[in-house]
């Protein structure tokens, strides 16, 4: 009984302390606490709260990550799926370098990862409650994940809709507008619909409210340092992670095949291209919010994107839009075998988990892309190594940048500083 209140204590007090610039929630805290307390009634020598035993917590969540991206291969591709492109496939997500980066420090990414994929998993095996449960402790570890939380409330809600609808035509090619039609003209079954979303949807609702009543009584939803971290509407994010994700994913979406079906796509849609071109190009001359802490803080590789790429002149920052017409392409190629409304389900949760986001940071990119990549139809092995040897290159530049160059600031001399994501 000692020991357990002694436990109860330390995560009390996990929670009294904050320091006011961390931001996020404190479910990694707490769960260290949680791991490591009950571990040095064994051996307090061994299981100290130090960096390395700290560092552990996410080396365990980088292996729970690659069994949750294995499993969910499977329950996404089970016709197509061998089980060599299964393994390497969840090989990917885990080597991903982002991930990968910090699942060698203490940072929330590798716990929010794994929650997410755990609540995503159990969403596949329609076990929505626990989906729900699990949802609920991925925002203790990023506020955004209530986007994803989201994202599986909506996809059951429209499965349910469907599945009380009579409905016309391919299910596959439902988009939004014929959804809403049904709705309007078998209104008389709205009650019973209704009444199913909400006798499925009552936990995601639960955490919905109990998300945003404690956003009210924040006054926002970072937990400290709010001036820095306020909503903003930067558009030209989704230019960012477009490309971000045409670099990291090129061997699946810079194909022969699929260059040479863009070309005739561009043929026959030069109208439509140009208006997107247009207004790409208005929302980044126009919707560019840059943080300062872009323009100061060169601990960070976006620090160095920035200044060296996208802001270089006038020009460079425009030279996102080509890349980002051509991902947004070859993305929706690689989703067609996921019907019309998750493509557009998915891609709102996208735009809501970034375009809010007034830091261009690649860590707001790492669940989005893990998701989006999962859901990639499965090709050939050549893909996979190639992206395999692409994920090792960047990881080994970018761990001997962050070990071989470290530096200081000339207000803190007696700090080193390293580049990291």
């Amino acid at each position: 009984m000692k020991h357990i209140v002694l436990i109860h204590s330390s995560l009390i007090q996990c929670l009294l302390q904050w320091d006011p610039k961390i931001t996020t929630p404190p479910g990694l805290y707490l769960l260290s606490t949680g791991i490591l307390k009950p571990l040095q009634l064994l051996g307090p020598a061994y299981f100290a709260c130090t960096p390395a035993n700290l560092r552990l917590i996410n080396l365990l969540f980088s292996c729970g990550n690659f069994y949750l991206a294995y499993c969910i291969t499977n329950l996404l591709h089970p016709q197509r799926a061998a089980q060599s492109a299964v393994v390497l496939t969840a090989l990917s997500v885990v080597t991903f370098p982002p991930i990968y980066f910090f699942s060698t420090l203490y940072y929330t990414d590798p716990g929010a990862l794994f929650f997410v994929l755990l609540m995503y998993m159990f969403h596949l095996h329609s076990r929505y409650t626990m989906a729900a449960i699990f949802g609920g402790l991925a925002i203790l570890f990023r506020q955004t994940n209530i986007i994803w939380v989201l994202f599986i409330a909506a996809s059951r809600s429209l499965a349910i809709m469907q599945a009380n609808l009579k409905i016309e035509g391919s299910r596959r090619k439902l988009m939004p507008a014929q959804l809403i039609y049904a709705l309007y003209n078998q209104r008389r079954h709205l009650p019973v619909v209704v009444a199913e979303v909400l006798g499925e949807m009552g936990v995601y609702l639960f955490l919905g409210l109990v998300f945003l009543a404690a956003a009210l009584f924040n006054q926002g939803l970072a937990l400290g340092d709010k001036e820095a971290h306020t909503l903003a509407l930067n558009l030209p994010q989704l230019g960012y992670f477009l490309a971000f994700t045409l670099g990291f994913a090129n061997s699946h979406l810079l194909t022969v095949a699929l260059a040479s079906r863009f070309t005739h796509f561009l043929a026959q849609n030069t109208a439509l291209v140009g208006a997107v071109a247009c207004l790409a190009a208005l929302a980044i001359n126009h919707l560019t919010l840059v943080h300062p802490y872009l323009l100061a803080d060169n601990r960070h590789l976006t620090f160095y994107v920035w200044r060296k790429l996208i802001a270089r002149n006038a020009v460079t920052r425009y030279l996102v839009i080509p890349l980002a017409i051509y991902a947004g392409w070859a993305i929706l190629q690689r989703l067609s075998h996921k019907t019309a409304l998750w493509r557009v389900v998915f891609l709102s949760c996208v735009a809501l988990a970034i375009v809010p986001q007034r830091l261009l940071e690649f860590r707001y990119f790492v669940i989005p892309y893990v998701l989006l990549r999962l859901n990639f139809a499965i090709y050939t092995p050549s893909q996979f190594l190639l992206e395999l040897l692409l994920h090792a290159v960047v990881n080994i530049g970018v761990l001997l940048i962050f070990a071989l160059y470290p530096f200081t600031w000339p207000a803190e001399p007696e700090v080193i500083q390293r580049i990291i994501w």
